[in-house]
């Protein structure tokens, strides 16, 4: 289980995360959101890529500083990289201290800038579930995938999944991957929202569809909230634009 309590996270002046607490159970975990919800950062802090943030967050009862049984797949920065396929499984090898077998020998002496976009995520993917981590995040794993290669991620996610594996999955292709989630968590301006997959269809008739009705009432919850206590006076001027002072949190 992956507890976080009381998260913050700026880019500069922007705001990703305030006073986040969020609860990720074991098993299979779909993390929902629209764009710039964070959860790309999420991940990254919960797979040390980034460490300026303030909170507290254990996995497995640990402190994330001294948890390491942890493994995000590889984001589009290193797709731009000049390196063969082949020294990609090679450094990875060294610098994760793992052993993983290069799946895919056809592509073996390829650059990654040479690859298609599916392509360079099925090799993601492969060297994330050969990593031998407890804990698997997956940031858009589909993307790029043709149906043939979607459903070959998808028998290799539930074989990690009985595997006993933990997956924590952001995906805005929600009905493509619901079936096999057990949990949804929604996130939006550091709200969340923790509930089972089942029960959300049985309820709503999908996540994604759950998904959007939670976030209709989060808005009108938070402007009746902004009306109720602060009167026409509540939007400003500031650097020569309008913006509204008091955010939903």
């Amino acid at each position: 289980m992956i507890i976080i309590q009381n998260l913050n996270k700026r880019y500069g002046k922007k705001t990703v995360f305030e006073n986040l607490n969020m609860t990720v159970p074991n098993g299979a975990c779909l993390l929902v959101g629209d764009n710039e919800a964070g959860k790309t950062t999420l991940c990254s802090i919960l797979s040390h890529q980034i460490t300026d943030f303030t909170g507290k967050i254990e996995i497995e009862g640990c402190d994330l500083e001294n948890y390491f049984s942890i493994f995000m797949n590889f984001d589009n920065s290193l797709w731009r990289e000049k390196v063969k396929v082949g020294s990609l499984y090679e450094r990875v090898n060294q610098t994760y201290q793992i052993q993983c077998e290069n799946h895919f020998p056809e592509m073996e002496n390829r650059k990654l800038p040479q690859l298609s976009k599916g392509e360079f995520n099925q090799i993601s993917i492969d060297i994330a579930l050969q990593s031998g981590r407890d804990w698997l995040l997956f940031d858009e794993p589909l993307d790029g995938l043709d149906e043939v290669n979607r459903d070959k991620v998808m028998h290799q996610l539930q074989e990690a999944l009985l595997a006993n594996r933990n997956i924590l999955l952001v995906t805005h292709e929600v009905e493509s991957v619901e079936a096999l989630m057990e949990y949804s968590i929604f996130l939006h301006q550091s709200q969340v929202y923790l509930a089972k997959c089942e029960d959300l269809r049985n309820q709503y008739g999908s996540v994604k569809e759950a998904y959007l009705k939670w976030r209709e009432d989060s808005y009108e919850k938070c402007y009746k909230n902004l009306y109720k206590r602060y009167d026409e006076n509540f939007i400003e001027m500031y650097a020569g634009g309008w913006r509204n002072p008091y955010t939903c949190r």
